[in-house]
C-alpha cells in the first residue's frame, strides 16, 4: 500500500502571526491656549530687591545714630509732625503778620515857592504840616493856637485827626496850611500866586 505523506507541521517562520486589532480611543482634550493681556502703556519695573535691602541698611544706621546723639531720626519726626499734638502752638494772625506799619499818606497840598506841605499819617491817623525851612515866631505861634503839635524827631507839625470829626478835622488843617503859607509869601515878600498850593 502506498504510504500516506505526513502532514508537513508548519515551522515557526512560517506560523501565521495574528495583526493587533486597534484599539479605538478617544482624542485627549485640546487646551486652549492662555492668553494674558497686559494694559497699554505700563512698564512693570524690575524688581529692586537690592535698592530696597541697601534703604534699610540705612535707615538702621541713621536709627543707631541718632541712638547714639541721643536724638530722634528724621523720619520720625516727618511721622510725629501729621499728628496734631506734636504740632508747635499755631500764632495768632497779628503775631504772624506783626505790628501795623504807620505810613504816610503823601497826596497832599504842596506851595512850592515858600516850601510847605499838608499831608496825613495813618495809624495813628494824623494832620501834618511840614517846612522846608523854619518858619517865623508868628507862624510857629499860628500853628500852636490851630492845635498843632511840633514834632522835633521828624521836624513836622501834628495835629489828631479823631474819627468823629474826620472831616472837621481835615478842613481844619487845610485852613491852617493856606493861612502859614500866605503869611510865609508875605514875610518874604511873595505877591504873586505862582508855585502856590496844589
Amino acid at each position: 500500500m502506498a504510504r500516506r505523506k505526513k502532514a508537513k507541521e508548519p515551522t515557526a517562520a512560517e506560523t501565521p502571526t495574528e495583526q493587533p486589532q486597534p484599539v479605538a480611543t478617544e482624542p485627549a482634550p485640546v487646551e486652549s491656549p492662555r492668553i494674558s493681556i497686559q494694559p497699554e502703556n505700563i512698564v512693570h519695573a524690575p524688581a529692586t530687591e537690592p535698592a530696597a535691602a541697601e534703604q534699610s541698611r540705612s535707615v538702621e544706621a541713621e536709627r543707631h545714630a541718632a541712638h547714639e546723639n541721643g536724638q530722634s531720626p528724621h523720619h520720625e519726626h516727618a511721622h510725629h509732625s501729621r499728628h496734631p499734638q506734636h504740632r508747635e502752638p499755631s500764632k495768632s494772625h497779628a503775631e504772624a503778620v506783626g505790628k501795623r506799619q504807620p505810613r504816610y499818606n503823601e497826596q497832599g497840598k504842596t506851595d512850592y515857592v515858600v516850601g510847605v506841605r499838608v499831608f496825613e499819617h495813618h495809624d495813628p491817623y494824623l494832620s501834618i504840616i511840614k517846612f522846608d525851612e523854619k518858619p517865623s515866631d508868628a507862624v510857629r505861634g499860628k500853628m500852636r493856637e490851630a492845635g498843632f503839635t511840633f514834632r522835633s524827631e521828624n521836624r513836622e507839625w501834628t495835629r489828631p485827626i479823631n474819627f468823629e470829626t474826620r472831616v472837621q478835622d481835615r478842613v481844619h488843617a487845610d485852613r491852617v496850611f493856606e493861612e502859614v503859607c500866605q503869611m510865609t509869601r508875605k514875610e518874604r515878600g511873595i505877591t504873586h500866586d505862582f508855585g502856590g498850593a496844589s
